[in-house]
């Protein structure tokens, strides 16, 4: 079976530890932004299951995460973006569903105090039907590391 997804990812990781000496990388929450570019339904998990996001409807259960996306009265939602406090370690799952086979693009951003800690992003064409993908942030004292990874889609016969 040929590969339904075509996945190029550009991983830029900036830590301002440097600009900001007296603020630990590992204390406290960090800010996290996902964007999600495309026409597509998008739908962020935590790790607890809860839901953010448009899937034929809005849904609205994660605590304290915030979406916004471009739509009129005529189109459907589309370029949507996700912003919440989130801790280092912290994984969550994106279910993406074109609404034609289209690209999409998905970036994450974390921060703290205004300044920008991490950025990934990844761009890939989908095909019919839902795609999932694990994402990932890390801060530490040396480093930031954020993480686009796809699942694979489990084939049932």
């Amino acid at each position: 079976m040929k590969s339904a997804l075509a996945l190029s990812l550009a991983l830029i990781c900036n830590v301002y530890a440097a600009q900001a000496p007296r603020v630990s990388m590992t204390a406290g929450r960090l800010n996290v932004t996902i964007r999600v570019f495309g026409d597509v339904m998008a739908v962020l998990v935590d790790a607890r299951g809860r839901r953010t996001g448009y899937n034929n409807g809005w849904i609205e259960d994660i605590p304290g995460c915030r979406v916004e996306a471009i739509q009129d009265d005529v189109v459907e939602p589309r370029d949507y973006a996700f912003h919440f406090s989130g801790r280092s370690g912290d994984v969550y799952r994106l279910l993406v569903t074109p609404r034609l086979e289209d690209e999409v693009s998905i970036e994450i951003e974390t921060g703290r105090q205004g300044k920008r800690l991490c950025f990934a992003r990844a761009d890939t064409d989908l095909t019919a039907g839902e795609s999932q993908w694990r994402l990932h942030w890390n801060a530490t004292r040396e480093s930031c590391r954020v993480s686009i990874n796809p699942v694979p889609k489990i084939e049932r016969r």
